[in-house]
């Protein structure tokens, strides 16, 4: 895909890796439609940062857990731009009992988030397609591949349900749409953004122990592993993991 002038839009829900996947978009000439829904200060600073890239972006805030706001989002996208080529369904959060006692509300809101956002945003971008090649990126997580770690199979089986559905999803939709939009994920191990701020330092060096290069993962290696999806045509029904060897481990 040549990827000058292509449009994408990019969910996000907080701090993830989301900054560097549309930064490195738009050093490539992309237009970007980031969405966000919590923290309006730190979308803020993202626009600072990315208008001494590329001016031609959009920034909105909306629930991609709810079918209506994703109307909304594909609306102003193609208001602003006309069409759109890429989609990133980066949406995602992260809860345990420590967060919420109730098991109910715990399912559903990561299904509604982790998963359903994503079902809703490609739903929509397959309406939409008229011509040419479109890509969809689903970031997910390790967690479906290896669910018994320390922090996974213990904190959140959850997460880890609603990441694996995510992904078979993934394979669905690329069977599904038959090489016409190319669908991929990317499946990270923990990566180091600001979300690890709050965590005790004894627990943050026990969760890096869990990669063979005793590490998190930097968004750069995220976001180069997004557009290397972009620029290769050949590769469709697959999830990249990018987890410096935890599975191995």
């Amino acid at each position: 895909m040549n990827l000058n002038n292509k449009v994408a839009i990019i969910t996000w829900w907080t701090k993830w890796i989301w900054e560097a996947i549309s930064l490195d978009f738009a050093e490539r000439w992309i237009k970007v439609c980031v969405i966000y829904y919590w923290d309006e200060n730190n979308a803020n600073k993202f626009q600072e940062k990315i208008k001494k890239i590329n001016s031609d972006y959009l920034v909105l805030k909306a629930d991609v857990s709810k079918i209506e706001d994703t109307n909304y989002i594909y609306e102003k996208v193609v208001e602003k731009f006309w069409w759109v080529d890429i989609l990133v369904n980066n949406a995602g959060t992260f809860l345990s009992k420590e967060n919420e006692a109730n098991i109910e509300k715990r399912y559903k809101k990561l299904f509604e988030i982790n998963f359903f956002s994503s079902v809703y945003m490609t739903e929509k971008f397959g309406e939409l397609f008229k011509w040419d090649l479109w890509k969809i990126i689903n970031i997910s997580s390790i967690a479906w591949v290896n669910p018994f770690s320390y922090t996974w199979w213990v904190r959140s089986p959850e997460y880890c349900c609603s990441k694996a559905s995510m992904d078979l999803y993934t394979k669905l939709m690329a069977r599904t749409y038959d090489w016409k939009i190319l669908v991929n994920g990317i499946a990270p191990w923990s990566t180091n953004t600001p979300l690890w701020d709050w965590v005790d330092e004894n627990f943050k060096k026990i969760r890096a122990s869990e990669s063979m290069i005793n590490r998190y993962m930097e968004p750069k290696e995220i976001s180069k592993t997004a557009v290397f999806l972009l620029e290769n045509d050949a590769i469709n029904w697959d999830i990249i993991v990018v987890d410096g060897g935890n599975i191995l481990n």
